[in-house]
């Protein structure tokens, strides 16, 4: 697909070589045309001018097309440079087709005139310096608007080459999508096997034979450590201290002392749950020898500690013995008195 960068430079190329060859003939049919007898004045002139513009066109190109061609980013080849002298040589050429047009008005091209050759020459160099005229117009104008179009951009175009910048690609990579790519051919997708991994043989190291020496010999027994009991949990102890007493400082020499439970060990852990031994029901079996009326043991509450577990056993104290107060004494007297 043709891009507008290609087809600027290759209607530069074209240009270059039409110019080359238009000027050629305009520059040799304008000294064919002078050469004439019948040109005089005006005509001359015009002749003369049309040789020096196809002359001086050729000699302009040919250095400037070889220096494009060997050297790269050269002067001559510049787009500043190649806008003016192509603005040049158009004017140039267009007055030159204006001024052979303007003479062809008044010759008159017969047979019967005998001017044939002049009419010839003066059709051929109208026809040339037009042609010319508008390829350089059309040159000029694409020329100068893609530079003008860049240059909006930011970018150097009028110190760049002609031949090597990049024209339109900017624009183009801003405003159109990338194309998504495309295969030549279908090609069926061929995937790997999956080769199996070599499994390794494990090696087993054969038994040695075993002589008849070696069989009748004891086997030395490998020393076991004898397995260790497991050490029996520690009773804890059991701290029963002496109970606070309720009663007043004189009424605690009268009162009959209980001695503390013996201590008893947990059972061990296999025999859970343990017997009730702090039941309500239980009776303590020791009482005390006080004279008097003997008070009867109270059952002893158990105190559960942390964690559910059964700790040391608070005695409950024994009821209070009143008859040896006075007090009472004095009131029974008097009871029995009466």
């Amino acid at each position: 697909m043709a891009t507008p960068a290609g087809i600027l430079l290759a209607y530069r190329f074209v240009l270059f070589v039409l110019f080359v060859i238009c000027n050629a003939i305009i520059c040799s049919v304008a000294v064919w045309n002078r050469s004439m007898p019948g040109v005089t004045g005006r005509d001359a002139q015009i002749s003369g001018y049309l040789i020096f513009v196809g002359a001086f066109g050729v000699v302009f190109m040919i250095p400037t097309a070889a220096v494009d061609l060997f050297r790269k980013n050269a002067v001559s080849s510049r787009v500043w440079f190649e806008c003016l002298w192509v603005g040049m040589f158009c004017l140039l050429e267009l007055a030159g087709a204006s001024a052979v047009t303007a003479s062809m008005s008044h010759l008159s091209c017969s047979a019967a005139a005998g001017n044939m050759a002049v009419c010839t020459s003066s059709l051929v160099l109208l026809a040339f310096t037009w042609l010319i005229t508008i390829l350089l117009l059309v040159y000029l104008l694409g020329l100068t608007l893609s530079a003008v179009l860049h240059h909006e951009e930011g970018v150097a175009v009028w110190q760049s080459g002609v031949r090597f910048f990049p024209w339109y690609k900017t624009r183009a990579s801003l405003n159109s999508a990338p194309a998504s790519p495309t295969r030549q051919g279908k090609k069926p997708l061929q995937l790997a096997s999956a080769r199996p991994q070599a499994t390794r043989q494990a090696t087993l190291a054969q038994p040695e034979k075993l002589t008849a020496r070696d069989r009748a010999a004891p086997r030395a027994q490998p020393a076991y450590e004898p397995s260790r009991p497991a050490p029996q949990p520690q009773p804890l102890a059991t701290l029963s201290p002496e109970p606070a007493s309720l009663y007043p400082a004189t009424l605690k020499s009268s009162l009959p002392r209980v001695s503390p439970p013996a201590a008893s060990t947990p059972p061990p852990l296999g025999n859970w749950p343990r017997s009730q031994q702090g039941s309500p029901n239980a009776v303590s079996p020791q009482s005390s020898t006080a004279s008097g009326p003997s008070p009867t043991a109270r059952p002893r509450h158990p105190r559960s500690g942390s964690g559910g577990s059964i700790g040391r056993s608070r005695p409950v104290p024994p009821p209070l013995d009143l008859t040896r107060i006075s007090a009472y004494r004095t009131i029974d007297d008097r009871v029995s008195r009466q």
